[in-house]
């Protein structure tokens, strides 16, 4: 061993136990964080160093009954996965089995990397519970798989650098995605009545935004969102779990979804009154991955529709640091405040370009400057910072400091690292594009909003 082996790695790299992959393969774990480099070497995702088992799904084979000589996957003991998988599982012995170990990597992956993306909090991750409902249609297994190979694809994790393996997961995630197509067809020719079709439907608007070619379809799922909502509102059993999960992400989705697109505009008013909207956004604020408060949301609502009502005056007047503090855990109060504060202020010059009120370029930078100086706060490896891909590009589009520049797109640079999705790179160039424009003297000053629909790129940052 040679002198430079033998110098001690500082103890701040290192886990205190090994990770719960190395446990299983019982095999001597090195403990490294963030992930362990010996699964990175053989090609397995690390499952970390957490203090509770994390759910596993394996394969297994039934010895008696209906599905003897069937292999399933259900989850493994201690697991905190829903525990009635196993017995829907059972009820539909005409599922197809799933014993590909590919495919179970793909559902692993999805399980414990992916759905920690699509909430603030993961006390209770409702796309984790997406997978109980792969017995009513088994499109959604394959969606599943299709999106985990699209986000492990976009990675720079161990062994997924090398070029073939990465071809391999791609053609792998467009095997199933055809597949996913197909079963999708046939439950809305079917007019399949079942949650699943809700959830097909979400998760391809997810796999669209990790394809790397940057898929434009995502305002075509997101009309068929609505109007499977719209069609099973009314329907027994609708006011669910499921079924108000799928109204705050398709809000939430909506909203967003509109403020960068020429040919998108929210309809959130065609599925919800005026009295139902605000409960709906009160459920989506704790609910999203945005942690955007829902008052502001309101507010961003009301302007997509060209509704000034009091806009303006109403978010001046919110106040961030009483939202936060109104939440339960008191440790997140510090972060919650410069995430709403990053959305006030980003929903503020939003509001006056949408608006057309007149720019005051003094009171502007000020704005800008105190929205990202909150951003600034929130640390890449902190949970709330995935919820400021929305405010980032907007504080940033208005950004006229170089040093504010240079912060978003560190935060760019770190939001694609933990999203891997196309339009957080695309929002990168179309920044710089901005930032070019504005500073050549010489060109007639165009609205940086205009700008972002005049390409045409249908930017889609939530």
């Amino acid at each position: 061993m040679t002198a430079t082996a033998m110098v001690p790695m500082p103890a701040s790299e290192f886990a205190s136990r090994p990770c719960w992959t190395c446990r299983q393969r019982r095999v001597v774990c090195d403990t490294r964080l963030p992930h362990c480099v010996k699964c990175a070497k053989s090609g397995r995702e690390c499952l970390g160093y957490g203090e509770k088992k994390p759910v596993i799904w394996v394969t297994g084979m039934a010895s008696r009954g209906k599905m003897a000589g069937r292999t399933t996957f259900a989850p493994s003991a201690g697991s905190a996965a829903p525990p009635s998988i196993s017995s829907m599982m059972i009820k539909k012995p005409t599922i197809e089995p799933i014993n590909e170990p590919d495919d179970m990597r793909h559902l692993e992956y999805f399980l414990h990397r992916c759905c920690s993306e699509c909430v603030i909090y993961d006390s209770e991750n409702p796309f984790k519970r997406f997978v109980t409902l792969i017995p009513q249609n088994e499109a959604l297994r394959h969606v599943i798989i299709a999106l985990s190979a699209s986000h492990r694809r976009n990675s720079n994790v161990g062994a997924l650098t090398l070029p073939t393996k990465k071809r391999e997961i791609m053609m792998d995630g467009l095997v199933h995605e055809q597949k996913a197509i197909k079963g999708l067809r046939e439950a809305i020719a079917n007019n399949d009545q079942h949650e699943a079709i809700v959830a097909l439907v979400l998760l391809f608007i997810w796999n669209d935004a990790l394809q790397q070619e940057g898929r434009q379809s995502w305002r075509h799922h997101l009309r068929a969102m609505r109007a499977l909502i719209n069609s099973r509102r009314n329907t027994p059993g609708w006011n669910s779990f499921f079924g108000s999960y799928f109204e705050e992400t398709y809000a939430i989705l909506s909203i967003f979804g509109s403020t960068l697109s020429k040919q998108y505009r929210s309809d959130v008013c065609d599925v919800f009154n005026e009295s139902e909207l605000p409960a709906v956004l009160q459920r989506a604020e704790g609910s999203s991955w945005t942690g955007c408060p829902a008052e502001l949301l309101q507010v961003l609502c009301d302007v997509n529709r060209g509704v000034e009502s009091e806009s303006l005056r109403l978010i001046a007047q919110f106040s961030c640091s009483e939202w936060a503090a109104r939440h339960h855990e008191t440790a997140s109060v510090a972060m919650r405040t410069h995430l709403a504060e990053a959305y006030r202020g980003a929903i503020s010059v939003y509001a006056l370009r949408v608006l057309g009120r007149e720019v005051v370029r003094e009171d502007i930078t000020a704005v800008v400057g105190r929205g990202i100086l909150h951003l600034r706060q929130i640390p890449a490896e902190d949970t709330h910072f995935k919820g400021i891909l929305w405010p980032a590009f907007v504080l940033g589009a208005e950004a006229t400091d170089l040093v504010h520049r240079a912060v978003i797109l560190e935060i760019f640079q770190n939001l694609f690292g933990l999203l891997q999705t196309w339009a957080v790179n695309q929002a990168t160039i179309i920044l710089q594009e901005i930032w070019a424009n504005a500073d050549q003297p010489s060109t007639i000053p165009q609205s940086w909003l205009q700008h972002v629909r005049d390409k045409g790129v249908e930017l889609f940052l939530v």
